[in-house]
C-alpha cells in the first residue's frame, strides 16, 4: 500500500510539472488574451455602470484599462524573463571575437551554450516557416 501512495504521488508530481511547464511555455499567449479581452471587459463594466448611474461619468471604471495594461506589461515581462517569449533568441553576450587577422576565435567554455544557441535560433525559424 505504501509503494502505491508513493507511485500515485510521482504521478501527481509528473503530471504537476508538464502543467507548470505549459504554463511556462504560453505565458506571452497570456498576455495576447487579455489584450484581446480587455476592451470586451470595460465594454460590459461602462454598460453596467450607466445603467446603474443612468449618465455618462467618469469613476472608477477608468482604472480598468490602467490595471489591464499594467498586467499585460508583468506578463509579458515574465514571459521575457523565462524566455519564452516567441522573438528571436538573442545571446547575452557574443560567442566569437575577432583577432587583428580577422580570424574568428571562441571560447572553449561556452561551446555547450552556442549550440544550444543554435538549437533555439533553429526552432524559432522553424516555427515561422523560415526552414
Amino acid at each position: 500500500m505504501k509503494k502505491f501512495f508513493k507511485v500515485i504521488c510521482e504521478i501527481i508530481k509528473e503530471h504537476i510539472k508538464i502543467i507548470i511547464n505549459f504554463i511556462k511555455r504560453n505565458l506571452f499567449r497570456v498576455s495576447l488574451l487579455i489584450e484581446f479581452i480587455l476592451p470586451y471587459i470595460m465594454l460590459y463594466v461602462g454598460e453596467y455602470v450607466y445603467s446603474y448611474r443612468e449618465d455618462y461619468l467618469i469613476g472608477f471604471e477608468i482604472i480598468i484599462p490602467i490595471i489591464g495594461f499594467m498586467i499585460i506589461a508583468f506578463v509579458d515581462s515574465l514571459a521575457k524573463k523565462l524566455g519564452h517569449r516567441d522573438e528571436f533568441p538573442v545571446p547575452l553576450s557574443r560567442f566569437t571575437t575577432t583577432d587583428d587577422d580577422g580570424a574568428v576565435i571562441t571560447d572553449t567554455a561556452r561551446i555547450t551554450e552556442m549550440i544550444i544557441y543554435v538549437s533555439e535560433v533553429e526552432a524559432y525559424l522553424d516555427r515561422h516557416g523560415k526552414i
